[in-house]
């Protein structure tokens, strides 16, 4: 989705998950390209078990968004993996993947 700070999880060309970052850029046709977020992002990784891929990392939650509780979420239905370049590329634009989104909500947490 065009403007996301997105983790991706997905199989590189030996079949190994893996979990990268990209800054997917706005414009038409978006720029899908491995990159740093606007955000820190560190301790990636990516599993799969039957089927169901998980990304995990540590992110620090800027705080305008720490402020609002939530943190919007996208996800993208089925593959777009260039298999050949283990590179992303641009999903089906079909109504799944359009309507892939929702919120993610946390706590604050004081530090003990």
């Amino acid at each position: 989705m065009g403007g996301a700070q997105a983790l991706v999880a997905f199989k590189d060309t030996k079949g190994v998950m893996t979990a990268k970052t990209y800054n997917i850029s706005t414009s038409t046709p978006y720029s899908v390209v491995q990159s740093k977020l606007a955000f820190d992002v560190w301790d990636t990784r990516a599993e799969e078990e039957s089927g169901v891929m998980r990304i995990f990392a540590k992110i620090k939650v800027p705080p305008e968004l720490a402020a609002t509780g939530t943190l919007n979420q996208v996800w993208q239905v089925g593959s777009s993996v260039d298999a050949a370049k283990g590179e992303l590329t641009i999903h089906e634009m079909g109504a799944p993947n359009l309507k892939s989104k929702g919120y993610f909500g946390f706590e604050r947490r004081k530090n003990c």
